[in-house]
C-alpha cells in the first residue's frame, strides 16, 4: 500500500500553479492510504505560460480498485487533450473510453475540465 500511495502521490501537481496574478492550488486527501480523487493541471501547446487544462476528478468508491480507475482516467486525458481543445469533446470521448472499464467495475467518475 506504500507503493500504490507514493506513486498516486506522484501523479498530484507538486506545485500551486501561477498564472498572471493568479495561484490555483488544490489538496488531495484520501480516505484511505489510496482513493479515486484527484486533479491536476497541464501546460497547453507550445507556450506553458498562457495556456493551462485543469482537469478535477472523483471516483465516488475509494481503495485500490479506484485509484487504478483514476490514473486510468488521467493517462487518458493527457492523451487525448492534445487532440481536443473543446472540453466537451474532450469530456465526451473520455467517457466513450472510460465506459466499459467503469461499468464492469461498478464506479463511476465526476470529472470537471477548465482551460485556463
Amino acid at each position: 500500500m506504500d507503493i500504490a500511495k507514493q506513486i498516486q502521490r506522484s501523479l498530484l501537481p507538486e506545485d500551486p500553479l501561477r498564472w498572471a496574478a493568479w495561484r490555483y492550488a488544490g489538496r488531495c486527501i484520501p480516505a484511505e492510504a489510496v482513493g479515486g480523487d484527484y486533479f491536476g493541471y497541464f501546460p497547453r501547446g507550445g507556450n506553458c505560460s498562457r495556456a493551462w487544462t485543469g482537469l478535477s476528478a472523483t471516483c465516488p468508491a475509494i481503495g485500490v480498485g479506484a485509484a487504478l480507475l483514476m490514473a486510468e482516467a488521467r493517462t487518458m486525458f493527457l492523451a487525448e487533450r492534445a487532440d481536443r481543445t473543446e472540453r466537451r469533446r474532450l469530456l465526451c470521448k473520455l467517457n466513450d473510453l472510460l465506459h466499459d472499464d467503469l461499468e464492469c467495475a461498478g464506479y463511476f467518475i465526476t470529472a470537471c475540465c477548465a482551460i485556463f
